[in-house]
């Protein structure tokens, strides 16, 4: 028969040895590079992911798509899933269309926002808090005249506001707030003669 002490060395040994097995660590994301057609195979993505084994992921790099000729079309960066970088797009033949600035991910600052026509003349140009418009931009023709100018509050219209025709001759102005017209307008007609409105009368909506 077997005495208590050996029986509690033999139980204490088999305990040590439980705990000396090794633990798997929890499961670490892969990082993966996943392509995909879109309908009609006008466009492919391709995307960086980091991906759990219970199926969870995040976008973290590069999404880029690509056009049926292989030119690349949009470039956005992403850190778990959270916008960062430089966002690029690019029309079919290669020209700019957009770049937009966001900063390490999270980032809080006012950042460059460029858009161009198809013909390279610059079509707005502002700043942007994490892509949502902020404080003044300028609207432009192809041909590059301005045609609009104004502020931005949290990406609504808001502040003062003017509207321009294609030719340079002043359209409309007045206020914004939070995206609604407030206070009286100013038109011109065509000849140049101004005229007071209200808000909530019709205005130019270009």
């Amino acid at each position: 028969m077997r005495t208590l002490a050996a029986l509690l060395v033999a139980t204490l040994a088999g305990c040590a040895t439980e705990l000396r097995r090794p633990v798997a660590p929890p499961a670490e994301p892969l990082r993966e590079t996943r392509t995909s057609q879109h309908p009609g195979g006008a466009l492919r993505s391709e995307r960086e992911l980091l991906v759990r084994s219970d199926g969870r992921s995040w976008k973290d790099g590069f999404e880029r798509e690509y056009g049926a000729d292989g030119r690349l079309l949009v470039e956005r960066c992403f850190a778990l899933d959270v916008p960062c970088g430089t966002w690029r797009e690019w029309y079919a033949d290669g020209t700019p269309r957009a770049e937009v600035e966001f900063g390490p991910a999270g980032s809080r600052e006012l950042l460059a926002n460029r858009h161009w026509h198809a013909n390279g003349q610059l079509a707005a140009e502002g700043r942007a808090r994490g892509g949502v418009r902020e404080g003044e931009w300028s609207f432009h023709a192809e041909d590059g005249a301005l045609l609009r100018r104004g502020g931005f509050r949290d990406g609504l219209r808001d502040g003062a506001w003017l509207f321009l025709r294609p030719d340079g001759t002043k359209e409309a102005e007045g206020r914004y707030e939070r995206g609604q017209r407030v206070g009286p307008w100013t038109l011109w007609d065509e000849q140049g003669e101004a005229h007071l409105r209200a808000a909530h009368e019709r205005l130019p909506e270009n």
